[in-house]
């Protein structure tokens, strides 16, 4: 036991012990009044725990609930537990006056009519309402009832409790007894108090809520083999004091011989009773616990600002966010959307970001002025990570992670928000980030380029290529202009003269492929330079038709590259390729590109040179000087991904 756990079962026992009197004096309506109020105290003050609970209600309810109404199921949730506190010390003044005045029991018949078949009864619940209360009800009711405990976090809690459920007539089965004591029981066709839900690492995973979730499968196991019946039990607080246990039908327990298959089945046929129950009275389940926990399912968003650069550094990212959840056992899921936010909007996001902390987003992206159909896109899931690139998303990145309690990630250096907001900021060299513990600084632009990709691009662009290709071919990637830089018709020209040369020299092939950003006059140019070129073997017009993973293809089939200098995220994806890279120079780029060519060259990943070099450059021997880029950079995230995820 911790320091903590320890602490707060003192306190706890020492207020259960030393209030109880007190609380007892007062009529159960004022008490459960002041239970309430003590609802209210926690709601304002437990920040973080109040975001758990928005965030796991919403995970669950979020597709029909609006955020004012998980907000105002989330306050409920507070009222009802503080409530369920403050019943705790009623528990010695329960009997069959107090049943008789405050309690209603639905579905009597159903718990006869197990009774009846003789084999023992489970009664079976899941955290929520006043389990504990809902125990000694059925003592009371006299009912030859069993409550089956597990190991307790806090014990001296526990041995009061304990000690409060056997006065009231409830027989306790404790750990190290529980199979042959369970056993006893259900031949002597007696009930047993039993939970489906918080099943831990041992559990059984199923579907709640459409989430995978650790549950307990004791019930179904026991039912599968001696016979009990399974009694699903609801309790729900109506109003202060008065409250309704709702005891539904046996569950129909499914025996095909396979045991195992059986008892996912059988459990999960449980679990969807009890999620029509949470369903209709959301504020009385504990969403404080971590439901999902022990679920293997995780979700990645990557937010796409539709620049093909920025998403293809978010791919990149998450490429290694999903090589880490698969090494920890996970099942990641990898989502795309595209969104665009204008001036005003990204405004609102910022200052709502810039003023909210950790724990305050809670849906407020809802509330934003013109944010709902954002919010009905994206609000409604839970992810588990989210990645962003560029500058107009990271607030809107930031907004959604707190919602979600996941992690945030920023591939580029945001404007507006700060990057120690993020969980994890993965910046380039050359854009000059500050050093921090949450920024890891890269010599490239993150990429999804690695050999996989290489071979299944190559293999999507091969049926396009003039046949049979040669044994050596040289590839030339066209960008275009871009902000602070135009791509001169005359530097191509040169270029293309040289590569022209080049291939004439070592017999090579030629493969060509223009961006959406090439301007008309130069894609004319390539157009009558390679049309009808007799060592053309691929020539892509990108603004005529652009074939999925084009760059990728080129650089998967090609000996040498030679590409345009404007382009950071395709300068960097062609840099991890491996591959001899030559990439045209220009008085004309902007300070930020020029320190990031000059890095990759002072680490040999490529190398700069005038267009009209172009050619030689190409004719001369490979200097040896090609590497991977950004291995080092790659086990520098893999490590801080592993411990963040």
């Amino acid at each position: 036991m911790t320091i903590k756990d320890y602490a707060i079962d003192c306190l706890a026992y020492t207020a259960l012990k030393a209030l109880g009197p007190l609380f007892r004096l007062l009529p159960p309506e004022e008490c459960l009044k002041v239970g309430a109020l003590l609802g209210d105290v926690f709601y304002v003050l437990d920040r973080g725990h109040r975001a758990k609970v928005y965030d796991n209600i919403r995970t669950a309810l979020g597709d029909r609930l609006r955020p004012e109404e998980i907000r105002k199921e989330c306050r409920g949730f507070y009222r009802s537990y503080g409530q369920n506190l403050a019943e705790l010390f009623l528990i010695p003044l329960i009997d069959e006056e107090y049943l008789r005045r405050y309690i209603t029991v639905e579905g009597m018949e159903n718990l006869r009519a197990a009774f009846a078949a003789g084999k023992g009864v489970l009664l079976t619940g899941v955290h929520e309402g006043n389990w504990e209360l809902s125990n000694i009800i059925c003592a009371v009711l006299g009912l030859p009832f069993n409550l089956f405990v597990r190991e307790q976090r806090y014990p001296l809690l526990g041995k009061l409790l304990n000690g409060y459920r056997r006065q009231k007539g409830c027989r306790i089965i404790e750990r190290g007894q529980e199979l042959r004591r369970l056993l006893e029981v259900l031949r002597m066709n007696e009930a047993v108090g039993i939970s489906a839900d918080q099943g831990g690492r041992g559990g059984i995973r199923v579907d709640f809520f459409g989430r995978e979730a650790s549950m307990s499968a004791g019930a179904v196991k026991i039912a599968m083999k001696y016979g009990a019946a399974v009694i699903p039990v609801f309790y729900e607080r109506l109003r202060g004091p008065y409250t309704r246990i709702r005891l539904l039908g046996p569950l129909e327990v499914k025996r095909s011989g396979d045991d195992e298959k059986d008892t996912r089945e059988n459990l999960q046929g449980l679990t969807r009773v009890f999620e029509k129950l949470i369903t209709s009275a959301p504020r009385e389940y504990l969403w404080m616990y971590k439901v999902w926990k022990y679920g293997r399912q995780r979700r990645v968003l990557i937010l796409s600002d539709g620049k093909a650069g920025h998403l293809r550094q978010s791919q990149g990212m998450a490429l290694l966010v999903r090589e880490v959840m698969l090494g920890k056992g996970y099942f990641p899921e990898v989502l795309e959307e595209e969104v665009k936010v204008g001036a005003r909007q990204r405004f609102f996001l910022s200052l709502a970001a810039l003023l909210g902390g950790k724990d305050f987003a809670c849906g407020r992206l809802w509330g934003l002025p013109g944010m709902r159909f954002l919010y009905d896109r994206l609000g409604r899931k839970k992810y588990d990570v989210i990645i962003s690139a560029g500058s107009s998303l990271g607030a809107l990145n930031l907004l959604l992670g707190r919602d979600n309690r996941c992690a945030s990630i920023t591939v580029m250096r945001p404007s507006w928000v700060s990057l120690g907001a993020f969980r994890l900021a993965v910046i380039p060299a050359h854009d000059r980030p500050a050093q921090a513990r949450n920024v890891v600084v890269t010599c490239c632009a993150l990429n999804p380029v690695g050999a996989e990709y290489l071979a299944r691009a190559a293999e999507g662009l091969l049926p396009l290529a003039v046949k049979p290709l040669r044994k050596f071919n040289l590839g030339f990637l066209v960008g275009g202009n871009t902000r602070g830089f135009k791509l001169e018709e005359m530097a191509v020209a040169e270029a293309i003269a040289g590569l022209k040369k080049a291939a004439l020299s070592l017999d090579a092939g030629v493969m060509v492929s223009s961006s959406r950003r090439t301007p008309p006059a130069i894609e004319n140019l390539l157009r009558r330079e390679f049309s009808s070129y007799e060592r053309k073997a691929l020539l892509v017009l990108a603004n005529e038709f652009n074939p999925p993973d084009t760059v990728g293809g080129i650089l998967a089939l090609c000996d040498a590259v030679v590409i345009t200098p404007e382009s950071i995220s395709m300068v960097s994806e062609a840099a991890a390729s491996g591959k001899r890279l030559l990439v045209m120079d220009s008085p004309l780029l902007p300070a930020k590109h020029k320190r990031f060519l000059e890095g990759l060259s002072s680490r040999g990943l490529i190398r700069v040179f005038a267009p009209g070099e172009i050619g030689r450059a190409l004719s001369s021997p490979a200097d040896g000087a090609s590497a991977e880029a950004g291995r080092d950079d790659r086990e520098e995230i893999l490590k801080r991904l592993d411990a963040l995820l």
